[in-house]
């Protein structure tokens, strides 16, 4: 599952039209996939639960906390707040855990945004550009039943785009919510995001990112 289209609220036209090779990132991105399979939340995170009826997900989140652009790491608690308010539990159930990651990586161009590992049900979100979903590229265009709950979260987690044709926008994990499918083969899906790579955003998440590696993440 290679996720190359995004929709950047500020300037979706960088993303129209892309073709890219993404093999080569595999390599860059094996040994953190490891890392996170090798028990290490004890030391270096720190575990949080969203649960609701027979839905139990785990949130490891950095046990270090970073003092500056706190907007751009994602807490357990706007996690919590998402998962609240999404409209179908059955896609829950493909979660165990979410693991917020917070380094940014990222190749020429493409950035990784998260990874989902099917056999142990586990989403890794990484530090990336903020941006939104159309409605229409996620599985909650074949529900009408969201149509209410469209008005009712607009201007909460919602976002209202200036095209008449596709007015609504969603966070990133509620796209990524609604189409990732666990399984018992060992595979790994990739979210991939094409970045503007004249984005101050990308300095600092590079800083943000250089500040945890230096603490061991």
């Amino acid at each position: 599952m290679f996720d190359i289209y995004g929709s950047y609220e500020y300037n979706p036209s960088i993303f129209d039209n892309m073709q890219m090779e993404i093999n080569d990132i595999d390599d860059d991105i094996s040994s953190d996939i490891e890392n996170l399979l090798a028990n290490r939340f004890d030391s270096l995170y720190l575990k949080d639960i969203y649960k609701k009826n027979n839905i139990c997900i785990d949130i490891i989140y950095p046990r270090v906390q970073y003092g500056h652009h706190r907007v751009l790491l994602k807490s357990p608690d706007y996690i919590r707040f998402l998962l609240s308010l999404y409209p179908f539990s059955s896609d829950l159930e493909n979660l165990q855990k979410i693991v917020l990651r917070p380094r940014h990586i990222i190749l020429g161009n493409v950035e990784l945004m998260a990874l989902y590992l099917q056999q142990k049900k586990i989403l890794v979100v990484y530090l990336h550009h903020p941006h939104f979903y159309s409605l229409k590229t996620s599985r909650f265009a074949q529900f009408s039943e969201l149509t209410p709950m469209i008005h009712m979260l607009q201007g909460k987690i919602m976002k209202t785009n200036m095209h008449e044709n596709d007015p609504y926008l969603i966070p990133p994990l509620w796209y990524m919510v609604s189409i990732i499918e666990s399984s018992s083969e060992n595979k790994v899906d990739k979210f991939l995001l094409r970045c503007d790579s004249s984005s101050k955003l990308r300095a600092v998440l590079d800083e943000i990112s250089f500040f945890y590696g230096r603490h061991g993440y």
